[in-house]
């Protein structure tokens, strides 16, 4: 087995050398984010920073492949479907794809990683496997829906890796040992290095390169989790439910306004309470308070599956509640 230091270190501080090198020559190569109405940020900034750690994770993901240390049918879908994802990211970075065409790439991407690791049939809901016959759209949906709330979440300094290296040696320590742990380790270890270069005040950020990415590999992670019987889908769900809770609670709303859901716009929880003051690492620094919380649920949830329905009702009411009093508090105060 290698050694968790080895596993760390390396995609560690090769994305830290690298995205400083990144930084540097970024204006020279035109990745620079320039702030308009809806964004967070008040200056020039370096953007699709994301290409290094998803470059470096590939690498490192392929070398464990090819050197038998993990499994390659999981690493091979990883790269074929997280790479393609990562590369039309790239390309709406620097110049905008429409969003259909970003979400028939994406529906290739969810169908084509549910073939190669074998359609699903099972999820696990409480103490036991239930057979649902529509599981894999749902898998499909789960895939689908965590690539695209991970670029919506994507909109303050450190918020996504953050969320990304916390929740990452989380499961990393969960899943004990296996191949997967490996892979996650090294995903989790490589967001580290972009998030020293992306806290506030960030210096760089992901872009779509990288947060539909993150959340293209976190959605297979589950799935393939799942498939072991190692930690199941719905604790995943109460793990991210911040960034779940936020992302969906914003866009139903959305939709039940007749607003188009799919065009960039401030109207986030997260984003909202930089409205009210709050710097972005105030905000960060308080989610990752909530996370604690819900760290604490799941392992409740994780020891204990009869549990788990209950304390996914109590946390996503909780964030509902408190993201409705968010939305009203920004509203009230634009209109004073």
């Amino acid at each position: 087995m290698i050694n968790a230091f080895i596993l760390t270190s390396i995609p560690f501080v090769t994305v830290l050398t690298l995205t400083k090198v990144f930084i540097r020559y970024s204006q020279q190569w035109g990745f620079v984010a320039v702030p308009n109405a809806r964004s967070s940020h008040r200056a020039p900034t370096p953007t699709s920073g994301g290409a290094v750690f998803v470059g470096v994770i590939l690498i490192c993901w392929s070398v464990l492949a090819f050197q038998r240390v993990v499994d390659s049918n999981i690493v091979w879908t990883l790269v074929a479907g997280g790479g393609l994802l990562a590369v039309v990211g790239f390309v709406d970075d620097r110049r905008s794809v429409g969003v259909w065409l970003r979400l028939v790439v994406q529906s290739l991407v969810a169908i084509g990683t549910l073939w190669s690791l074998g359609w699903p049939s099972v999820i696990s809901v409480g103490a036991s496997g239930a057979m649902i016959p529509l599981a894999g759209v749902l898998w499909f949906f789960w895939i689908l829906w965590m690539s695209n709330l991970y670029n919506f979440m994507d909109g303050i300094d450190g918020l996504v890796a953050t969320q990304t290296v916390v929740m990452g040696f989380l499961l990393a320590s969960l899943m004990g040992g296996g191949d997967l742990r490996i892979l996650v380790l090294v995903f989790s270890s490589a967001v580290a290095g972009f998030l020293f270069w992306n806290w506030r005040p960030a210096k760089i950020f992901m872009g779509d390169t990288g947060s539909v990415f993150l959340g293209y590999c976190i959605a297979v992670i589950a799935l393939v989790s799942e498939q072991k019987t190692d930690i199941p889908l719905l604790v995943f769900v109460l793990l991210f439910a911040v960034f779940i809770g936020d992302a969906t609670f914003t866009t139903l709303g959305r939709v039940l306004r007749r607003e188009p859901w799919h065009q960039a716009h401030r109207g986030f929880a997260y984003q909202q309470a930089t409205d009210l003051m709050l710097q972005h690492d105030q905000v960060v620094l308080r989610i990752q308070l909530i996370n604690a919380m819900l760290i604490i649920a799941s392992f409740f949830a994780y020891y204990r599956p009869v549990l788990l329905p209950l304390l996914l009702l109590m946390a996503y009411a909780s964030l509902l509640v408190l993201h409705s009093c968010i939305q009203r508090t920004a509203r009230l105060l634009k209109a004073v």
